[in-house]
């Protein structure tokens, strides 16, 4: 499927994409979902049990077998010509929804055409564009002083002393521009992917079904191969860099939203129950109670949601973004770039990692501050 979807991404059949996508999606879930029930199951070895209570997987397990076998055998007389679809469907004999999903895609670009042209050249000239050029205008000793005080005041002469490390290896580099080009998309992606994922975490953990829901929709969007993003979006809006901010927040927004609903059902009930009985509005609960026991978690989610974006930043190389993706990708195509493109790697990875200790260390302060660590 891998191959199926390569080529969806180079003939921007976004149907195509999305079924080998959704197949992908279904195996990580169907995997985890058997992995995960095989780790809960509880087995009684002192119950008083009859041999079929014990051994009752092992018999529907069996039975399942050879109903499929039977099956499989009575195909053959129905299927007389052609392929018999009870043993094996055939590759690109099955039904498809590829059609569809396209005539979709095209009908929402020859609806709304002139919105999201408008919406594009608006994104690209005032936002993009003045984002861009200050973070390439910004001196590098003015850029390491910032991060090095930031690691000063979050966590002391240590965390100033590892964020300094890792900014002068890229700063010392030759791709420093290239660097603050990926961190500006990065950071984007980050602040958009953060409202929508707090604002949605925290709307659905005020229901358990909606909170389940919200997070089985995460499992498949995190399960879904990145280039799927890509692909619609890249139709929309073309080759720019809007088409890659787009995958990056879609993508990046999963973990803000998935560590926003878990960190707020981390918060003991105990503490609900003592709030309510204060007489506490739900407002009131939410800022003063939740927000601040939860807040290790969000955190996590979003470092995680940094590295979310840090990858689909990197990804975006495929559709020609200016950043350190492109001279990775460059790296790959050449015999002799295997120390450029670790280079470029160890980069990548020390940015995530620059972010990573400072957000890592505010975490361990907030833990000690509120009891908890």
């Amino acid at each position: 499927m891998g191959f199926n979807l390569l080529l969806a991404l180079n003939q921007l059949n976004i149907g195509l994409a999305l079924e080998a996508g959704l197949c992908i999606s279904l195996i990580a879930i169907l995997l985890d979902k058997m992995s995960l029930a095989w780790a809960n199951k509880q087995i009684d070895y002192f119950g008083n049990l009859t041999f079929f209570q014990r051994y009752k997987n092992i018999f529907f397990f069996t039975a399942a077998i050879i109903l499929g076998i039977l099956f499989a055998y009575l195909g053959s007389f129905y299927f007389k010509e052609g392929y018999n679809y009870l043993f094996e469907v055939p590759h690109n004999k099955g039904i498809s929804t590829a059609d569809f999903w396209n005539k979709g895609v095209d009908w929402i670009f020859d609806t709304f055409f002139v919105y999201i042209k408008a919406f594009n050249t608006w994104l690209i000239v005032d936002v993009l564009q003045p984002m861009r050029a200050l973070y390439l205008r910004m001196p590098a000793v003015a850029t390491l002083v910032l991060v090095v005080g930031a690691g000063y005041i979050i966590g002391g002469i240590r965390s100033a002393l590892v964020v300094c490390g890792l900014t002068l290896f890229i700063a010392l580099s030759p791709w420093w521009d290239r660097a603050l080009v990926t961190t500006y998309m990065a950071t984007f992606g980050v602040i958009i992917s953060c409202i929508i994922g707090f604002t949605v975490g925290t709307l659905c953990f005020q229901n358990k079904s909606s909170a389940s829901f919200m997070l089985g929709v995460c499992d498949i969007f995190q399960t879904f191969p990145s280039f799927v993003y890509l692909i619609p979006v890249m139709m929309l809006f073309g080759i720019t860099d809007t088409s890659v901010l787009i995958a990056v927040i879609v993508y990046a927004t999963i973990p803000a939203t998935r560590y926003t609903i878990e960190g707020l059902r981390s918060v003991p009930t105990a503490l609900h129950d003592a709030a309510t009985m204060s007489g506490v509005t739900k407002f009131q609960r939410l800022f003063k109670i939740e927000f601040p026991l939860a807040f290790p978690h969000m955190m996590l989610g979003l470092n995680q949601t940094i590295v979310f974006a840090l990858f689909m930043v990197i990804i975006g190389a495929f559709i020609g973004t200016e950043d350190l993706g492109q001279y990775i990708l460059k790296a790959l195509s050449d015999k002799k770039g295997a120390g450029i493109g670790l280079t470029l790697g160890i980069c990548v990875a020390f940015i995530g990692l620059i972010f990573d200790n400072l957000i890592r260390t505010w975490v361990d302060q907030r833990k000690k501050h509120l009891g908890i660590s």
